[in-house]
Parts: C-alpha cells; structure tokens; sequence
C-alpha cells in the first residue's frame, strides 16, 4: 500500500521528543509492515531538529520527502486577500494548508497514493477530501480553537482586558474555528486524538473512529534506585516559558499559588526551579525576583542532568489544553509529578497518589508540598510507580504499531 504522509508539525525525527518522534515512529511503522511511505513538509517544521540528520534517516527506511516553503507562499498573498479572510472566513488565517494545495495536488496525482495520513488539522486543509476517493485519516496533537481561546487569553490579550469588540471577534472566531474543524473531520476515516478528552469531545459530536493514543518520548534506559532525600526538595518546572501551557501555569503557579505557599511552616524546604527557553514575561520575572527559593535557570540541553538534580516535576498548568508530553518525560525517567487535575483529563494515565500528586487550587497544593516535606521518601514512591506507569502504558513504540495497525483494518488486512 502507498501511504501518503502530509505533515505541518515538527518534522519527523528518531533524535528528538513529543510530536516530531511520534510522527517518526509512525512512519517507521508503516515502512515495518511493508508500505511504501512518502513525506511531505514544511520547511519551517525543522525546529531543534537536525535537518540533515533527520533527511538522511528517512532516506534510510526508504521515504521519499518532498519539502515546501510555506513562507514563501505566505508571502504571495496580498494584503486585500488577508484582509478578506480575517472577516469573512477568520478560522482560515490559523491555516496555511490552502496555500501549497496546488503542490499538494501535484504529488498526489503524482504518488497516486492507496492512504492519505494528514499529521496535525493544518495538514488536512492542504488538499481537498472530496476530490480523491481514497481513504484518509487525521492525527491531531491539539484542538485549534482551544490553542487560539487560551493564546488570546494568555498572551494577546493580557493588556487588552476592556476591548469589547476585540472579544466579540474572537468569539466569533472560535465558533468558526469549532464548526470548520467538526465539519471537516466528519470526512476522514479515522481521527487519532494525542488527549484522550479532545478524543471523547469529537466522539460526542459524531465524529466516528475516534482514537486515543499518548504522545511519544524517547524510552530511557536506567538504573531507578531509592534516593536519600535531602531538604530543599528540588521541584523542577519544565517547558519554554512563552507556550500557552507554561504561561498559564506560570501564572497559577506564580500569582496564585506562591501567595499562600509563602505562609507554610516550611516553605524554605521547597525549591522551585524553572527550566526551558523563553524569557519570562516582567510580571512574572518581578516574582521570581522576590523569592530566593525560587530560581530561574533557563534552558538546560543535558536532559538527563536536569532529572539527576530535580526530585520531583510540577507542572500547574490549569487550562485543558491537549497532553501534557513533559509528564510522560519525567515518568520516563522516573520521577513523579505534583499537578493540577486538567491535565489527568488528557492523560488518563495519571494516578492521584500513586505515580503523580493532583491538586485543583492553591489549598490543595499546600496539602500535597506539606505531604512531602513530612514524609520525603514518598517522592521516591511516586518515581517508581511513575517509571512503572511509562513502561506499561505509554510506550510509544507499540502505540504508534497499533495506530498503523488500525489503518490497515481499514483495508481488510492486517499487520
């Protein structure tokens, strides 16, 4: 069988995490079973990815990659056009596929391909469904109007609060941005879900052959041992500090949960270190700034040495935006996780006191810090169920195995 694969996110890569591994794995599942794979990409998908690297490694199992420079497309559209989609049709500007559908058509016609596997809903706007009577299926790492509600909260509108009209047309936004992706997805043959909420929303909706499946993380091969812990217990939060997930979390974390962490008996037995890229927004910094438990350490490229310094992770993003892949990182390598409840809905293999701490407000992450300040070795406790919990149910190899398997089912054969 001749798979097409049309990616707008990360570029597939063996060396790297999240979404770019996952879509590797897949396609190195497709070319396992015996289908002859074909890629194609933007140009601008190759972020903390060693292009050559990962050219090379497709080569290796036989995929032929056709590359687009969607910049260059961008560029094409006058300003008229932009003007008229923003208020006629305003869930497109979140969009680019439209713009390379000529040269999506191209290699269609040219692959003449048996499956089309779009990676991301971006990818499934650069070709017309209707048009070609094949089977399609659709891979989607978040839902876009929620990406859209929570980025204009979090960040484009932050200094912005009283602009009525403003909010007006970013609702109308989202209600058309929610109505064009149910609409289209009512057209793919299977829609695989990286959060298992976002998975149950669409099944509600109509949406048939909806799967859940985790996000990918490199496996990590380790001796997990029982560790002394010593005070302070070093708490790492992780991501760039400018997605929407760390910002909001960054805001709970900061605005809302330090003013009664302060209180604590032993708040100085907490140390709270913030790693990843960004600069953090001044409100926050003045925060930080305040408080010598709390340190910003910025971007850390030895993954492994952030996990040997950090006993436990905390990730107090609040928001039910899509699966939280950082979780799965530090389970990978055996650390547990002190985390506000949404992110449970995502990823329903978390467990409340068994591999993760989960908390819903600031009382009841006072509770959990005071918890492990009483009784340390707990955190060694949730490290090994949290190792065990990546073992057993969110290896992504076999994940990504049964997602290839599913799409044979469509063909009446098996892998």
């Amino acid at each position: 069988m001749k798979i097409l694969v049309i990616n707008q996110g990360p570029f597939p890569y063996s060396g790297s995490n999240g979404c770019s591994l996952q879509l590797f794995s897949i396609i190195k599942s497709f070319c396992a079973i015996g289908h002859k794979v074909r890629l194609v990409s933007f140009e601008t998908s190759f972020v903390d990815v060693d292009k050559t690297e990962a050219l090379k490694t497709l080569m290796n199992l036989g995929v032929k990659t056709h590359l687009i420079d969607i910049q260059k497309q961008q560029k094409k559209v006058n300003i008229c056009k932009k003007i008229l989609i923003t208020l006629l049709k305003p869930e497109l500007t979140e969009y680019s596929g439209s713009l390379v559908k000529n040269e999506i058509d191209s290699i269609i016609n040219e692959f003449q391909p048996d499956h089309i596997f779009a990676y991301t809903f971006n990818a499934l706007t650069a070709y017309d469904l209707n048009k070609y009577k094949i089977k399609h299926s659709v891979s989607l790492i978040d839902v876009d109007w929620l990406v859209y509600k929570y980025r204009y909260a979090y960040r484009d509108n932050r200094n912005d609060k009283k602009n009525t009209i403003r909010h007006l047309l970013s609702y109308y936004k989202i209600w058309r941005l929610k109505n064009f992706i149910i609409k289209r997805l009512g057209l793919v043959d299977i829609c695989f879900q990286h959060a298992a909420h976002h998975a149950d929303y669409f099944r509600s909706r109509g949406i048939k052959n909806v799967h859940y499946f985790p996000v990918n993380v490199s496996p990590v091969n380790f001796d997990q041992r029982i560790t002394n812990i010593e005070f302070p217990i070093q708490i790492a939060l992780l991501g760039n500090v400018n997605t929407i997930a760390s910002l909001s979390g960054l805001d709970f974390f900061l605005i809302k949960l330090i003013p009664v962490l302060v209180h604590m008996k032993d708040f100085s037995k907490l140390q709270f270190n913030i790693y990843g890229g960004g600069e953090l927004k001044p409100y926050l910094r003045k925060i930080v700034d305040e408080y010598p438990n709390i340190s910003r350490k910025g971007y850390l490229k030895e993954i492994t040495t952030l996990y040997e310094i950090n006993h436990i992770v905390f990730v107090p993003t609040n928001i039910p935006l899509g699966f939280r892949t950082r979780i799965v990182e530090a389970f990978s390598f055996g650390k547990g996780v002190v985390t506000h409840q949404v992110n449970k809905l995502g990823m329903p293999e978390i467990e409340n006191g068994m591999n993760a701490f989960v908390g819903n407000n600031s009382h009841d992450f006072v509770r959990i810090f005071e918890k492990l300040i009483a009784d340390p070795q707990l955190i060694n406790f949730l490290g090994m169920n949290a190792r065990k919990t990546y073992l057993e149910k969110l290896n992504g190899d076999v994940n990504t195995q049964k997602m290839a398997g599913l799409i044979n089912e469509l063909y009446s054969f098996k892998s």
